[in-house]
């Protein structure tokens, strides 16, 4: 069944945090100063665990999938564009993604080949 008013959905990301929760307030409150000025309208939090973060403009929420990673009160947030049919669920996550410091790396490493001999 087609939503029947699917523009807000569009305009809204998804995130979550593997294994912490964060208090709502802090969550709105991080939000707020790192996205406002990308048009971040409004900021839900499930009892589920899951936040929907709803945006001005659908082309706000891909500048800011590219500017991440992102750390929220020093945790990583996984985060994603709604998807029509997105479901609600961690046990429905097949992939996740892994960020790694490798300090110290040497500048020829920094290729596929290198980065999995440092690995």
């Amino acid at each position: 069944m087609r939503m029947a008013d699917e523009d807000p959905w569009k305009r809204s990301m998804i995130g979550f945090f593997v294994s912490y929760k964060l208090p709502f307030h802090a969550i709105q409150s991080i939000a707020n100063r790192v996205w406002k000025v990308h048009g971040l309208e409004k900021t839900t939090v499930m009892s589920n665990g899951f936040m929907i973060f709803r945006f001005t403009t659908v082309e706000a929420i891909g500048e800011i999938l590219a500017r991440g990673p992102w750390l929220f009160g020093g945790k990583a947030i996984i985060l994603q564009q709604w998807q029509p049919g997105f479901m609600f669920d961690k046990s429905k996550i097949k992939t996740i993604p892994v960020w790694a410091r490798l300090q110290g790396l040497p500048f020829p490493l920094w290729n596929k080949d290198g980065l999995s001999l440092a690995a």
